[in-house]
């Protein structure tokens, strides 16, 4: 075989001088390399699937961070400092930058400013300014957002290191799912502060410098050094595949029903992969376009088995070719260079071709060649140019790619085999991009060069121009022959042009009948003007001849390629409107949906977005066509084809009449269409489009079908809070969705009941959060929503919200998609966790106890070590522990930030000898400072002293032996050497273990062994069983012929058994109210463990089932819970509610999560009891403001707790002059202005309880006086009673009853007493039983006092003012004794009067007493005559002789 030539070669010097010049050179460009990267900036590619890990670690309060980036994409991750908790995360969301900071308390969340975009592949730099709680973005230098980070904390503490552009395996801190930054990225530099520290990261610089130097501290996936060609590209331009894995990826392919795909490609290979979009990894569905054997076949997967289609036109030629596809429900078709391959499904095919994931192009990733071999497809990488890409009428080109490798832009491959440089018995190779390289036994395997010719001199070419839709004659103008072929006896029909390709958007005839081939012209036909160019009406500017020109000659046939260009002048087409997913959109009822241009758009390549006009032709049913929220007042301006500006659609109509819009307000989401029906109700919408020029004369129609409204959840999870602070709920938490995917709909959520330890609260601003009610599910999935806890130290807490969709439906049918759901919420515990308790091994006296030694931390949120407090209960026994220099005593307190600041020291007593080993302990318990409970009980902390010239080594290790158990002691825990030789020593028990003892193997007691007995383990430790962690004994060493002997604590650690099952301090019985709720206290279950570690308010109480009652957690009283914790009975979180028997015993079980015991819980409940007093009284204020009543003020008893139990109160039986209410238990009062003057006021109040009813009268008294009638004195006799009149006691009032008046006496009578009825004394009574005549004055002290009186206070309810009435008593004497001492004179026959007054003269009351003269008996010898009142009498005596 001949040598292997190429197309081109490099001379150069012999190969050893070449290769000293090239180690010379390597190490030249090495060192510029180093040194450009070290003076330079950085700028590096990310092409979608890269990232970069820099190790990274630091702590700090302030940050400073700049970050240059470029790139199309609208959503990527930026970069992220990771840590434990926090972070610091920068992202692009919808083309604006977000900024997620968590620093322990929750994450805050700062945004670059509205409507600034910065996904337009233009530069731009991000700076992060943060100190302490201040955090201040500046987009470009002008764009400032200012956020205050919430919470106590400031540090940011980073553990995990430093990424850009995507996270590649890092899953230890979850944020969400991110899209790969694709771009450039350049000066990204990250610096921190604290304490006057700065550090500064040039991120960049350090992964490029770090990846060969110090690969372990950074990582790179797919990154290049410089910012990439592509990503300048425009999206028109060519692509050129040309790695063995590249590939590029675009959005997944809309492709359901039906679609088309174009695309132009250039190649010269066999086999490869040219386009693929596979289904879900459960669907088989698929799409592939490959090259086998050198021809472009199309498979479709849809489910039943794949469809083939296959062009038998070779396209490995290294000319471009025409390749589209098709496929809809109904067939599939594939055309290359205008030849059709159709193929029509089975009938029993699946409509629909369900794909997901990315669509391919030019090959895959390796992950996924498995597959596409399982499905029969080509795994083998396409190599070659694409261009010209459109998927359903829409260009895709670099502006759109997710993902790229190995690709560049511009197509790049030249192909010169296809032009047949090699002689005919040579094979041809492709080598690199643009050369070959001839192989063939002969010694040259080269053709002559043709290009030696000067063709100019031989063929001129003209380009030339035709209308679109038109033809040309092809003629001398455009082809002449300038060699004098004639001299040379060549014909003109001998000179042969064929033709290499058919015009793309036209074709050729050749006016010849018969003509001897349809790929081939002469110069003949030229001459003749048979040669006839046909445009095919396509709105392509240019088209082109791919010619080969063959004349033959003496010396054979010389050729000579060449290409025409034919330019086309446009003519403008009618627009037609096309439905790229079917004619029929869905749309919720009461809902509107946006048009876009997957729904509609007009096609038509001669004009403008803005000037293609649609118009409605007939009204709308039960629809509307109206623009949309984001259309605004003011709409784009939009231009006519001679560039005046025109008014738009918008501006030229109302708003509820629109009728006209344009594509290009499709495009910018400004039109919709509402529909107002119902679920059986459809409507039509037939449409014209115009250009302004022409109009199309085919109707577009679209079917409005309703859609029936699911709401679905996609996540409803617990959130879970750490105590005392707060979490964000994210989507992982709460999300839902509905199945009107394509409508701009969104969950709104109004929350109807409270959290009852925390609230819900809203980013406000991205500045500051507030307490809110409502939210949505975009602000959820922004970050945007967070629980707080606030009070109390729960388990569990919840909230219950509606749910809703946005905008919500206006034509009554909102309700009806209304959902109510329960949102949960667990908290995690703050606890103390041992990070460091090691030994503690010194070599000097004294020595500093530090954080290596001794840490305690609080998680899952950190606390400050000044609030991290050990309690010193065990003090060293050898030696002591100071801080700041004083001793630190038993009991005594000290800090873990007194430890990390090295004020901890633990110094040998003065006693003990400092050349020989030591040891000691102390026993801490740790809390946190704003406790008094110890978290951590007994932490012993080890003091090891080892001198560093002392010819004694001591080795021990502590005893490591179950709680009960026993385990024996060994050389390999306690041996002692001297000068390096082990010594036989005895060892003495100096103290005996507390909670263990020492015994032999036959368990003998023992206080002594020996390193005999330790070397065959004859020894044991034995534990008690006891709760006690530690154990430790002092021993005393006496090795044989050395001194001094040796004294040290044996520790011992138990590990403790759970053996212990929970037990209750308090079960029941518990009482309840028939039918009601109230809380569950300690008083009826309390729980204990007697394990040590074990916490009892951690210890489960549950049940399968109550026999009489349910037990429900106060944050959600809707949904019975079937166990609790003992902390949420002591806190008052759990509700027991009666229902079913009055008394019933059930099994309840115990737990500490390992061990449990089942008792038996006794609920008894009694009958409910809702008293109210018959009426209530209340004063009625002329004037006045409202009255309230509370249920105190009403009366109320019951024996159910209201707080748990709703008590229902409904107003009934007026009011009759005014208005009453009831809210939150209280009743209220108004009256009307209209009323007039004050009266009596009277409405009943019902109440309502478990289904019990009562009820009260309310009476409202307006304020009026009482009035009292004239009283007269009682008169009673000396020693009897006498009954109270109306005359003697009498008082009114306008609107009170004499029984609603009432008497209290307030000064008593002295001489006797009042009664009432039977009893004997009284202290009040009413005017009504003075009227009854039931009052009365009993005289009781006889003697020489015959006057009493008693004063009484009269009461009326509300009156306006109380009256104090004294009423007088006269006591009428039991015998009256008359004034007749001196006998009455008169002169004989005369006469004389007498007074009644001198006769009753000195009897007491006399004056008062109703007495008068009756004569009994006659005179004899005279006349007696009375007066009628009987006052006075006359004697007049007879005239007879008598005395």
């Amino acid at each position: 075989m001949g040598p292997a030539r190429e197309g081109w070669t490099v001379p150069g010097p012999p190969r050893p001088i070449l290769l000293s010049i090239l180690f010379f050179l390597t190490c030249l460009q090495i060192r510029l390399s180093a040194e450009q990267w070290t003076n330079s900036e950085i700028t590096a590619s990310f092409y979608g699937d890269s990232y970069l890990w820099l190790a990274l670690q630091d702590a700090s309060s302030a940050t400073e961070l700049t970050i240059n980036f470029r790139t199309h994409q609208r959503d990527a991750i930026v970069l992220l400092a990771a840590g434990e908790t926090d972070y610091c995360l920068v992202e692009l969301r919808n083309g604006r930058l977000r900024v997620r900071v968590n620093l322990g308390s929750g994450e805050s969340v700062l945004q670059s400013p509205r409507g600034l975009r910065l996904d337009d592949n233009v530069w731009h730099t991000v700076q992060l300014s943060r100190r302490n709680a201040q955090a201040t973005l500046t987009v470009d230098r002008q764009y400032v957002s200012h956020l205050i980070i919430p919470g106590v904390f400031y540090q940011l503490n980073i553990i995990y290191g430093v990424y850009l552009g995507g996270l590649g395996n890092f899953r230890d801190l979850f944020l969400g799912n991110f899209q790969q930054f694709r771009g450039c990225l350049k000066n990204v530099k990250f610096n921190t502060i604290e304490a006057n520290r700065v550090r500064n990261w040039d991120i960049l610089r350090t992964a490029y410098l770090n990846q060969t130097t110090n690969p372990e501290d950074a990582a790179l996936q797919h990154i290049r050094w410089e910012c990439d060609d592509e990503f300048s590209a425009k999206n028109h331009d060519p692509i050129s595949f040309v790695q063995p894995e590249n590939f590029l990826t675009f959005p997944t392919l809309q492709i359901r029903q039906n679609g088309t795909i174009e695309l132009e490609i250039k190649t010269v290979a066999t086999d490869g992969l040219v386009l693929y979009n596979g289904g879900s990894p459960t669907q088989p569905d698929f799409l592939a376009l490959d090259i086998f054997q050198g021809r472009i076949r199309l498979q479709v997967e849809k489910g039943n088995g794949p469809l083939l289609l296959q062009s038998e036109r070779l396209i490995n030629d290294g000319e471009w070719h025409n390749i589209s596809c098709q496929v809809t429900t109904a067939h599939a078709q594939l055309t290359v260079d205008g030849q059709l391959v159709a193929l029509s499904p089975r009938s029993s095919m699946k409509r629909y071709l369900d794909l997901d994931g990315s669509l391919y192009v030019g090959g895959v990733e390796s992950t996924r060649k498995t597959r596409l071999r399982q499905q029969g497809l080509h795994d083998r990488s396409y190599l070659g140019c694409i261009k010209d890409i459109r998927i359903n009428e829409v260009d895709m080109g670099f502006e759109k790619i997710l993902v790229s490798n190995g690709i560049e832009p511009g197509c790049v491959w030249d192909y010169p085999c296809s032009k047949t440089p090699c002689i005919p018995s040579a094979a041809c190779h492709q080598v690199g991009l643009d050369s070959f390289r001839c192989e063939c036994p002969e010694a040259k395997c080269e053709r002559d060069r043709e290009d030696m010719i000067d063709w100019t001199q031989v063929l001129r070419v003209n380009n030339f121009t035709v209308k679109e839709g038109g033809q040309l004659v092809v003629s001398q103008e455009n082809i002449r022959v300038l060699w004098n072929y004639q001299g040379e006896s060549i014909r003109d029909s001998q000179i042969v042009f064929q033709i290499n390709r058919p015009p793309r958007h036209g074709k050729l005839e050749v006016n010849l009948v018969p003509r001897n081939s349809d790929n081939s012209f002469t110069y003949l036909d030229i001459l003749s003007d048979r040669v006839l160019y046909i445009h095919d009406g396509s709105e392509r500017p240019v088209d082109q001849l791919d010619l080969t020109m063959l004349i033959p000659t003496t010396m054979g046939n010389l050729s000579r390629h060449f290409v025409m260009i034919v330019n086309v002048n446009p003519e403008n087409d009618a627009p037609k409107i096309v439905f790229p997913n079917g004619p029929q959109i869905e749309i919720v009822p009461g809902t509107a949906r946006t048009l876009t241009a997957d729904i509609m758009r007009a096609v038509d390549p001669d004009s403008s977005s803005s000037i293609l006009n649609f118009t409605l032709l007939a009204p709308l049913k039960v629809s509307q066509l109206r623009w949309t929220a984001v259309a605004g007042e003011t709409p784009p301006q939009t231009f006519s084809h001679n560039g005046a500006a025109i008014p738009s659609a918008q501006q030229q109509q109302s708003p509820s009449l629109l009728k006209q819009f344009t594509q290009a307000d499709i495009d910018g989401g400004l039109v919709e269409i509402y529909f107002n029906g119902s679920l059986t109700d459809q409507d039509q919408a037939i449409f014209s489009v115009s250009d302004g020029i022409s109009s199309g004369k085919e109707k577009g129609t679209i079917s409005i079908i309703p859609l029936k409204l699911n709401i679905h959840a996609v996540a409803n999870k617990s959130i879970n809070v750490p105590i005392n602070s707060s979490s964000l709920i994210t989507q992982n938490n709460l999300s839902f969705a509905t199945n009107a995917i394509h409508q701009n709909l969104t969950i709104g959520y109004t929350v109807i009941h409270q959290p009852s330890f925390g609230r819900l609260e809203q980013l406000y601003n991205n500045t500051h959060w507030t307490a809110t009610d409502t939210f949505t599910q975009d602000d959820i999935n922004t970050l945007a929503v967070r629980y707080v806890h606030l009070r109390q130290q729960p388990s569990r807490d919840a909230f219950r919200m509606r749910l809703s969709i946005l905008p919500s439906p206006s034509n009554g049918m909102a309700s009806k998609y209304d959902q109510v759901h329960t949102v949960h919420i667990r908290f995690l515990r703050n606890n103390l966790k041992t990070t460091h308790l090691e030994p503690l091994i010194f070599h000097t006296p004294h020595v500093i106890i530090s954080s290596v030694s001794l840490l305690h931390e609080q998680e899952p949120i950190p606390i400050g070590p000044e609030q991290v407090i050990y309690s010193l209960v065990r003090p060293p026994k050898y030696g002591l522990m100071q801080r700041g220099g004083a001793r630190i005593a038993l009991d005594e307190l000290f800090s873990q930030a007194d430890v990390n600041a090295g004020l901890v020291v633990y110094s040998l007593d003065n006693t003990q000898n400092p050349n020989v080993p030591h040891r000691d302990f102390a026993v801490m318990d740790v809390f946190f400072g704003s406790e008094k409970k110890a978290r951590l009980r007994g932490r012993r902390l080890v003091l090891k002293y080892e001198p560093v010239r002392s010819p004694w080594v001591l080795r021990d290790s502590a005893l490591k032996v179950k709680e009960g158990g026993n385990v024996a002691l060994s050389s390999e825990a306690l041996s002692i050497q001297h000068g390096g030789v082990n010594q036989s020593c005895v060892f003495t028990l100096a103290s005996y273990p507390e909670f263990g003892i020492l015994q032999t193997r036959d368990r003998r007691n023992i206080s002594e062994f020996s390193t005999r007995e330790l070397n065959e383990q004859l020894v044991f430790y034995t534990h008690d069983n006891s709760e006690s962690e530690t154990d430790a004994m002092d021993v005393i060493v006496a090795c044989p012929g050395r001194q001094p002997k040796l004294m040290f604590p044996l520790l011992v650690n138990v590990t403790l058994t759970n053996n212990h099952p929970p037990a209750p301090i308090h079960l029941g019985p518990i009482f309840l109210v028939q039918n009601a709720s109230r809380l569950l206290t300690d008083n009826d279950v309390q729980l204990t463990d007697a394990d040590v570690d074990s916490q009892s308010e951690s210890l489960t109480f549950a049940h399968r089932g109550l026999a009489n009652a349910d037990l429900f957690h106060i944050s959600d009283r809707t949904l019975p819970i079937n166990q609790c914790i003992q902390s949420d009975i002591t806190q008052g979180h759990v509700i027991i509610r009666h229902r079913g028997p009055l008394q019933a015993e059930s099994n309840v079980f115990i737990s500490d999560g390992d061990l449990f015991t089942t008792e038996k819980l006794n609920i008894q409940a009694e009958p409910l009891l809702l008293n109210v007093k018959d009426e209530v009284v209340a004063p009625l204020i002329p004037g006045g403001p409202s009255l309230e009543f509370t249920l105190q003020d009403l009366n109320l008893n019951t024996n159910a707790d209201l707080k748990w139990n709703p008590l229902t109160m409904t107003i009934q039986k007026g009011p009759k002059f005014g208005t009453a209410s009831v809210r939150n238990q209280t009743v209220i009062y108004r009256r009307k202005d209209e009323a007039g003057e004050p009266a009596l006021e009277t409405f009943v109040i019902q109440f309502s309880l478990n289904n019990f009813t009562t009820h009260t009268v309310m009476s409202l008294v307006p304020y009026k006086p009482i009035k009292t009638d004239k009283l007269e004195p009682i008169l009673v006799r000396e020693n009897s009673a006498a009954v109270i009149t109306t005359s003697n006691l009498n008082s009114l009032h306008p609107v009170w009853e004499a029984a609603r008046l009432s008497y209290t006496i307030i000064i008593p009578p002295t001489l006797g007493s009042i009664s009432v009825g039977p009893a004997a004394s009284a202290d009040g009574f009413t005017q009504e039983d003075v009227n009854q005549g039931k009052v009365k004055y009993v005289h009781r002290v006889a003697g020489k006092l015959f006057k009493d009186q008693v004063t009484v206070r009269v009461e009326a309810p509300f009156s306006s003012e109380n009256l104090t009435v004294t009423v007088m008593i006269l006591i009428v004497p039991e015998v009256l004794r008359l004034n007749v001492a001196k006998p009455l004179k008169v002169n004989e026959g005369g006469a004389a009067k007498l007074k009644l007054g001198s006769l009753i003269k000195g009897i007491p009351n006399a004056e008062v007493l109703p007495v008068k003269l009756q004569l009994k008996d006659k005179p004899g010898h005279g006349k007696v005559f009375v007066d009628k009142e009987g006052r006075v009498f006359e004697v007049a005596h007879a005239g007879r002789c008598c005395q």
